[in-house]
């Protein structure tokens, strides 16, 4: 969220916005928020959109802190020495399902990015805005999940899916949680939708930008 804080001595505000009450000059202003906050990840992601998709995944909502973004290059990263088993982010979601490891550093992740470019791969989120859906003790946070699967968004969702895709693309919602799969099947019935874990640890699909030292696991496929 990003605040601005109003002074009625500024030049810089148009007269109507001076005019306007506290509660309504803060709802346009978070209304300006949200358009830059959804600006920004589209900006993030734009480089690596492909021509033409041939899958398109489609996660939760991007991180409320934006650290975390998918398409957002990290400052400083290196292999997780965890096992790619207990690894639940998203990064290793994608990366070891199509390269069966995930990158060493931060070139080589730029350069997963660009080779997921090259397959025609891409990444969307449910809600094309930062929410929290599971809070820090474990609950869901209902009132966020309501918006996440609100007629609003989800028609919004379905535009946003017709405008890149085309009839040969395989569209995956990566399911982070159950709870919101026959919401999501009644709106998306010809669609795939598979939990990280699972796609995570399946690596039928995977070929390696340079072929080599895979994340060893024991299994191509774990359902729950």
């Amino acid at each position: 969220m990003i605040f601005v804080k109003y002074n009625a001595e500024r030049k810089d505000i148009p007269a109507n916005i001076k005019l306007m009450t506290t509660n309504k000059r803060t709802a346009l202003f978070c209304s300006f928020s949200n358009h830059f906050i959804k600006m920004r990840y589209h900006l993030l992601a734009k480089p690596f959109k492909p021509k033409k998709i041939r899958n398109l995944l489609i996660g939760e909502a991007p991180p409320p802190d934006g650290t975390t973004y998918f398409y957002r290059m990290p400052e400083k990263y290196s292999r997780p020495k965890s096992k790619i088993e207990d690894d639940t982010s998203l990064r290793a979601t994608i990366f070891n399902h199509y390269f069966g490891r995930r990158p060493n550093d931060r070139n080589e992740y730029l350069e997963f990015l660009n080779c997921l470019k090259e397959r025609g791969i891409f990444l969307i989120d449910i809600l094309n805005k930062p929410i929290v859906i599971r809070k820090k003790d474990g609950s869901i946070d209902e009132d966020n999940l309501k918006i996440l699967l609100s007629e609003e968004n989800l028609n919004e969702l379905d535009s946003r899916i017709k405008s890149l895709t085309n009839a040969d693309t395989k569209i995956i919602f990566l399911l982070a949680r159950k709870k919101y799969l026959k919401v999501l099947k009644n709106k998306f019935p010809n669609v795939s939708y598979i939990p990280w874990k699972c796609f995570r640890l399946d690596i039928s699909e995977a070929n390696d930008c340079k072929n080599n030292n895979p994340d060893p696991i024991s299994v191509k496929k774990i359902y729950d």
